[in-house]
């Protein structure tokens, strides 16, 4: 059961529309169209794509940067995945001062295709052995999080966490954690959904709709 900050920025999130129910694509549909449309889509970008502030990036980069002292997490150098991940990622560095210690990377867009990918390079340039901390809103599969993690793994980056704002609880956190790299969310998706069930923000039939989802992707016995 959420309490507290997490609590209170989850009502957020409901109430400006940045849990939307329906029939939605995401990243891995381009790549296999046939997967089931999710029935719930967690935005947490900012305008024009999505819902959120300024003041609702700063709220979740400071859970983010509680969840990173709570898990004594240690880190060099701090990336946000694109595009979302990259404002989270600023947020989270001024709240932990050390945006002295951002990096970019960028993402490419194939304007015959529509897919996406992330590439290089990183800028500023990392040194061998850094340790860096990736950040992104959401995780659902892994591919986009795997992309980041082999740009700078290839450079000499060492990565072993990923903070992210919602879990969808597919199978990106485990997948990740095969290559050695855990996964830190504020909210998994189910706990979300029962907060939302629970304040009368969505009905009990959306989160039993989003644990039927799951389980037709396999995660769910």
């Amino acid at each position: 059961m959420l309490s507290g900050p997490r609590a209170e920025l989850a009502d957020r999130l409901f109430k400006i529309g940045a849990i939307q129910v329906g029939e939605f694509e995401l990243k891995h549909h381009e790549s296999d169209p046939s997967a089931p449309k999710a029935p719930v889509k967690f935005n947490l970008r900012v305008p024009p794509k999505g819902p959120m502030t300024p003041p609702d990036i700063r709220r979740l980069a400071e859970l983010m940067a509680g969840l990173a002292q709570e898990r004594g997490l240690s880190y060099d150098r701090i990336a946000g995945i694109p595009a979302c991940g990259q404002t989270i990622a600023e947020a989270f560095a001024d709240i932990v001062g050390h945006r002295d210690r951002l990096v970019r990377m960028h993402k490419r867009e194939s304007l015959s295709s529509g897919r996406r990918w992330i590439t290089g390079p990183i800028e500023p340039s990392i040194t061998y052995g850094e340790r860096c901390l990736l950040i992104d809103d959401v995780i659902g599969r892994s591919r986009t999080k795997y992309e980041a993690f082999t740009l700078f793994v290839k450079r000499g980056a060492k990565i072993t966490d990923i903070l992210v704002g919602i879990d969808r609880q597919q199978a990106g956190a485990k997948q990740m954690a095969d290559i050695g790299v855990r996964v830190h969310a504020i909210w998994p998706a189910r706990v979300l959904l029962a907060h939302g069930v629970r304040q009368a923000a969505i009905t009990e039939s959306v989160a039993e709709i989003y644990d039927n989802y799951l389980r037709a992707e396999g995660v769910l016995p």
